[in-house]
């Protein structure tokens, strides 16, 4: 969500690791084992451990621009 603003900091030269294909990939075979994949309904929540109201706006708008 920032790596534009450390590439500002730390330069171009900076490699991140990017785990959320296989965190994604992982979610999906949990689901599919608990027969939780075809459900439509839920609830997403957005939980932090200091309760940053900026970081849970911002959250919740790029999960609406991703529509999930």
């Amino acid at each position: 969500m920032i790596k534009e603003e450390i590439k500002l900091v730390l330069g171009d030269e900076i490699t991140f690791f990017n785990g959320t294909p296989n965190l994604a990939k992982h979610l999906s075979e949990v689901l599919e084992e608990n027969n939780l994949k075809e459900i439509q309904e839920g609830i997403v929540e957005f939980i932090d451990y200091n309760n940053l109201e900026n970081k849970k706006e911002r959250f919740y708008k790029i999960l609406k621009e991703e529509n999930f």
